[in-house]
């Protein structure tokens, strides 16, 4: 099996999108092309969905219910190796630890998402 996330464009695109291409690579090696390309497609829509569950629980000031989706977040971004959305959420995290809303981080994450997904369209494991 080849290694795609090693050289190339593959490298490139995920670089550029925040993620560790190493995590992907580490990623295709076990799950291959064709279950790596719905993994794909399922972080995707989770990302989007996660953002609108976060807006929600921002725009309620409940900061259980930020914390606990922003933790979900995070380790649904880590596991992938999206590590910049990972890092924004982190430090979303870390403010509401501190019982405060920050719309600031809020919109990092967003950017994060929107980064993270270009690059997951762009991205197929075999092409």
């Amino acid at each position: 099996m080849s290694a795609p996330f090693k050289t190339g464009r593959h490298r490139e695109v995920s670089r550029a999108g925040g993620f560790d291409p190493e995590t992907l690579e580490t990623l295709f090696s076990v799950l291959g092309a064709d279950r790596m390309r719905r993994l794909f497609q399922v972080s995707r829509l989770e990302f989007a969905e996660a953002i609108d569950r976060l807006n929600r629980a921002f725009e309620a000031q409940d900061l259980e219910r930020s914390h606990d989706e922003a933790h979900a977040l995070r380790g649904a971004a880590a596991n992938i190796g999206a590590v910049t959305l990972a890092d924004a959420v982190a430090n979303y995290e870390m403010r509401l630890r501190d019982r405060s809303f920050c719309p600031q981080l809020l919109n990092a994450i967003r950017a994060a998402i929107a980064l993270a997904n270009d690059a997951l369209a762009k991205l197929d494991p075999v092409g």
